[in-house]
């Protein structure tokens, strides 16, 4: 279809205004998830893999061509010289077809779910990963066999697998982060802690101009691959499915899925360029190797194919008109205009025969400059050599900003004589801001308002109106036209349906830059209607562009701080505007009151900014000149360290607050709840402090949520027992055993457990009398302490020490030792001696009298229920160390 309107300008010449989209081609393969899809090298085919196989369509008219034959193929690669399909399935089977003829060549089974496949740049290599052996292996196309390099293994699933543009790397990703390989040995180049979450159709990682693109938590993430630096990050925020990423053959953007959008941002800058949407949740989505074609896959089986230029009709894949060189024009991108004309100027006078193009772009540069002169006599050279689009255009914008506007308009027109049709909404946009820049700002406004009028899902044409405003609102500001300023910055908030970037072309003639311009628009109206009096009215603009733009504004150092100032002023109303006014000899117009509804939220937003880098108690004296009540302040900032983990501070400033005033009702039950979520969050850092084994940061942590009277305080003091048991401080965790004991007398954990570790601790290399001397401050019975002591005696098989201990525990306390401390002995005595004739027997057979003879004796110490056979066994002992007055005495005992 197309979209037409008519201008009539200086020259008299009437232009169409339009440009042909083609229709959508809609194809519907059933009800099955697409799981993967990719164009064939010349872009006129378009293959697709679902759970019932692999199919291959016309581009043209969705027209069914070729089935391949293979079932639940969960990943497909085009072979760049257009002979080869490879896909992988969930049955771990490795498939491979001739383009051509679509018989098989390659069948391989492998013992996992093969979710990466990708040819080499040069078509000879195949890459394959699988998900479940966490492989990545190498094959060789022409001989269907394994390539002498890996296979690579990893210690985590590989969800990606890719080759570098020049094919002399690979890249592989896991849940845990990117290595880089050499291709042709197998080296390990560089691995990088990232994590990626994307996992299926090999989707979640790419190469471009040697950088890496991965699919992370936050967004998509752009790293140098040689050391894993970082290098820029795109957030993608309101996802609730997994994306897709894709980068064109040519051009410095990227494609991401998300839900039913694929959205498209610039590299280097982030800027959304456009989006468009899906009637079903993206599985997959293909561009063409001529970035002529967008392929979409749905969850439900429907695949459209759309032309990239309908989608960004505006988007310079090569940057029309200009024809330098990518240093010289990533120059000018970057505004560095001085290095940019030296560049051009060198390759003019270097050469024997100048471009026509290097004259018409060094034209344009010196007119950004407001170099008049110089960048007319450059763009007429240019037009001299050879009449282009770029030298009209450049001596236009000369002629305007010398102040010959109608003269630059009439030259302008002449543009249109030499252009492509498809370049025409993008001339007719660059002309209303030509003649923006030269003053006409209504004029200008208003010819992209009714480019907007013919062609509305245009969002290219939105945000260079929503700038236009912007700049409009900006010069009202500056005389101090408030109300006007208000009504132009609406405008340009309301034109900002898409968020997307200005052509690259018009960025280059003007200067203009689109970064954040959401955000932009949001500030300079905040400032405008507080700057008119309407506080309450800023400050609901405010909540609205934080809501919007959450992650953006608390990443940003500057626009945080605004932030934070902006939202001071407002809960203040501090006479900042009365003091400037005064200044100027002007009445201002009273501040409104804000509202409940508005200043809880607005105090909330005062908070999070403020708190980024100032202390609490900065953040407490900024807030005196808040009508607001005390403890409201207290309360929000409380919540917002809390929210942030900085709980002591937010447990300081609420005992601040609580040596002020009195807490009653609704104050004191948030009080209450407050402590106790302080307390869970503290329970939660002693834990991850104790399982890292810091063990004085934990036991901080489990005090200081003892001090907010946590409802289970046992539970505390069980955390912060072992710890002490952790450190050894004997004495605390007996202690902290007492308060669990009084709060929780059926608790696991008492006295036993602490002096159970002691014993362990001390009987390692101390005797058992020194460990008992060391236990003379403990607060427990002495009872305990023995019976902790005689417990891991026998449990190292000192069962010698162990009678020893248990005879001298009984003579010391034979008042104390009644009812289960009887049975426990009597049990205790029984235990050793059942070891004890171990040892014996096993001293007699190595004839070792002596020492059987010791461990008889200790064994008829402890009562043993049948003592005669021990006495014989004794006896027996003494009389082959020739003792024979006391082998008698035991043979008569016996």
């Amino acid at each position: 279809m197309t979209t037409s309107a008519y201008w009539k300008d200086g020259a008299g010449l009437m232009l169409t205004v339009g440009q042909e989209y083609s229709p959508a081609i809609e194809i519907n393969v059933g009800h099955r998830a697409i799981c993967a899809m990719k164009f064939s090298a010349n872009g006129g085919h378009l293959v697709s893999c679902d759970e019932k196989g692999v199919q291959v369509w016309q581009v043209e008219d969705g027209t069914q061509i070729a089935v391949l034959a293979a079932k639940d193929v969960q990943c497909l690669a085009v072979s760049k010289d257009g002979r080869w399909i490879a896909g992988g399935t969930r049955k771990g089977e490795l498939v491979m077809w001739d383009a051509k003829t679509r018989e098989k060549v390659l069948t391989h089974e492998d013992n996992g779910f093969i979710n990466a496949v990708d040819f080499s740049p040069d078509s000879t290599r195949l890459l394959v990963a699988s998900l479940w052996t966490s492989t990545a292996i190498i094959w060789d196309v022409a001989t269907r066999t394994r390539a002498g390099v890996g296979p690579l293994h990893h210690k985590s699933w590989v969800r990606a697998a890719k080759y570098s543009p020049q094919g002399d790397r690979i890249a592989t990703a896991t849940e845990d982060g990117v290595r880089v390989y050499d291709s042709s040995d197998g080296r390990l180049l560089a691995d990088i802690p990232m994590r990626v979450t994307r996992w299926l159709d090999n989707t979640g990682l790419y190469w471009s101009k040697n950088r890496l693109f991965i699919v992370s938590d936050s967004g998509i993430k752009q790293i140098e691959p040689s050391t894993g630096s970082p290098v820029s990050e795109c957030p993608v925020y309101n996802t609730h499915s997994f994306l897709c990423i894709l980068l064109p053959q040519h051009g410095d953007f990227i494609a991401c899925s998300t839900d039913h959008t694929v959205l498209f941002f610039e590299l280097g800058t982030s800027t959304q360029l456009g989006l468009t949407q899906h009637t079903q949740v993206i599985c997959s989505i293909a561009f063409s190797q001529n970035n002529q074609f967008l392929a979409i896959g749905g969850e439900g089986g429907k695949i459209t194919i759309k032309n990239l230029r309908d989608i960004l009709p505006l988007y310079n894949f090569t940057v029309p008109f200009i024809d330098i060189s990518d240093t010289v024009l990533d120059s000018w991108k970057q505004d560095r205009l001085a290095d940019t004309e030296a560049s051009l100027t060198r390759a003019i006078t270097s050469s024997t025969h100048p471009s026509h193009h290097t004259f018409a772009s060094r034209a344009l540069v010196r007119a950004r400059l407001g170099h008049w002169s110089v960048a007319i006599d450059d763009a007429e050279k240019s037009i001299n050599i050879q009449p282009s689009v770029v030298a009209y255009i450049a001596k236009s914008v000369a002629l305007v900003g010398r102040g010959n506007k109608r003269e630059g308009c009439q030259v302008f027109d002449f543009v249109f004589r030499h252009c492509d049709p498809i370049h025409v909404d993008l001339l007719l946009l660059t002309k209303a801001v030509v003649l923006f820049m030269a003053g006409e700002r209504d004029g200008a406004v208003s010819r992209v308002g009714a480019l907007i009028t013919e062609a509305p899902i245009n969002s290219t044409f939105h945000v260079v109106q929503a700038y236009m405003y912007l700049l409009l609102g900006n010069e009202h500001v500056e005389r101090s036209d408030y109300q006007r300023a208000i009504q132009s910055f609406e405008h340009a908030r309301d034109q900002m349906r898409y968020y997307v970037g200005l052509p690259i072309f018009i960025s280059l003639i003007s200067g203009w830059k689109c970064d954040d311009i959401g955000i932009t628009i949001q500030q300079r109206l905040c400032e405008a209607l507080y700057a008119a009096g309407h506080t309450k009215e800023g400050g609901k603009s405010l909540l609205t562009m934080v809501n919007t733009f959450d992650e953006k504004v608390y990443v940003s150092g500057p626009i945080t701080k605004w932030v934070s100032d902006f939202t001071r002023r407002c809960l203040s109303a501090d006479g900042d505007l009365a003091s400037k006014a005064a200044r100027r000899n002007e009445v201002t117009m009273p501040h409104v009151t804000l509202n409940s509804t508005t200043t809880m939220p607005l105090l909330r937003e005062w908070a999070k900014s403020t708190l980024v880098g100032s202390l609490w108690k900065d953040a407490m004296v900024t807030a005196l000149s808040f009508t607001l009540p005390r403890f409201a302040i207290c309360r929000v900032i409380c919540e917002r360290l809390e929210t942030i983990d900085h709980v002591t501070d937010a447990i300081e400033c609420l005992s601040e607050l609580a040596g002020e005033k009195d807490m009653h009702g609704e104050e004191a039950k948030w009080v209450l709840e407050f402590k106790q979520r302080c307390a869970e969050k503290l329970a939660c850092f002693g834990d991850a402090a104790a399982d890292a084994q810091r063990h004085n940061d934990a036991i901080i942590q489990y005090s200081t949520a003892l001090s907010l009277n946590p409802a289970r305080p046992q539970d505390f003091f069980i955390k912060r027992s072992k710890e002490y048991v952790a450190k050894w401080s004997w004495e605390d965790a007996l202690a902290d055993t007492s308060q669990v004991i009084m709060l929780d007398p059926f608790s696991p954990w008492g006295y036993e457990s602490v002096l159970t570790e002691w014993a362990k601790v001390k009987l390692t290399d101390e005797s058992w009398r020194d460990a008992l001397t060391t236990a003379v401050g403990f607060t427990v019975p002495r009872l305990m302490i023995y019976r902790a002591i005689c417990e891991r005696l026998e449990m190292v098989d000192r069962i010698m020490d162990a009678t020893e201990c248990v005879h001298e525990m009984a003579n010391e306390l034979a008042q104390e030792i009644q009812g289960e401390e009887v049975k426990w002995v009597l049990d205790f005595k029984s235990r050793c001696c059942g070891k004890l004739e171990g040892l014996e027997d096993t001293a007699m057979n190595t004839r070792q009298y002596d020492e059987a003879i010791s461990q008889y004796s200790a064994t008829l110490s402890l009562n043993p229920t049948i003592p005669q056979a021990l006495f014989v066994k004794r006896s027996e002992a003494r009389a082959a160390r020739c003792l024979w007055e006391d082998a008698l005495s035991d043979a008569n005992e016996a």
